[in-house]
């Protein structure tokens, strides 16, 4: 198997498959969309090749790895002790501010700040330290460091509350505008 496959496989492995929103569909939704707008929206002319990778492998693992978190935060929200029953059990829709609010560790360790987009990114880049899962194992220091930014930034902004901020630096973006004047990219 490839090493490409294995990632995707990988990836889509950690989508949790009874949350009907962020499940693999939506990582698939999402690469497709990012894929779109690169092509035919035009905005892949404008972003150099790592820019352009960056974002497709930022979108498809944007919301990976949720599944154990929300566990966690619901059972300290319940006062319930982490079990297999109640991993099976629990229902995970919680947002950033229910996890900040209810004094979640993940909020602890991420400072109360974009922290299930924290907890994504580390999942994407834990993935690539899986056997056979590194898209970059032949690639230079330097041009890892800059998609590994540049992930990084993507999967931050994914949190609703910069979707603000983010949106209108899109648009701007797709009508021509370079993407690092208007914010998207570093």
């Amino acid at each position: 198997m490839s090493t490409v496959t294995k990632f995707i496989k990988s990836i889509e492995a950690q989508y949790l498959s009874s949350n009907s929103y962020h499940s693999n569909i939506h990582g698939a939704d999402v690469l497709q969309s990012v894929h779109v707008l690169l092509t035919v929206g035009g905005l892949g002319g404008r972003l150099s090749a790592v820019q352009r990778m960056s974002l497709l492998v930022a979108a498809a693992a944007h919301d990976v790895g949720a599944s154990m978190l929300f566990v966690s935060a619901l059972c300290v929200y319940l006062h319930m002790r982490l079990t297999e029953s109640t991993i099976s059990a629990a229902h995970p829709g919680l947002s950033n501010n229910f996890l900040v609010a209810t004094g979640d560790e993940e909020a602890l360790l991420r400072n109360d700040t974009s922290v299930l987009e924290h907890m994504h990114a580390y999942r994407l880049f834990k993935t690539f330290r899986e056997p056979g899962c590194n898209l970059y194992k032949n690639v230079s220091s330097g041009v890892y460091k800059a998609q590994r930014r540049i992930m990084i930034q993507v999967i931050l902004r994914t949190d609703l509350a910069q979707h603000f901020e983010v949106g209108p630096a899109c648009l701007a973006s797709c009508r021509g505008q370079d993407a690092h004047h208007v914010g998207l990219l570093y």
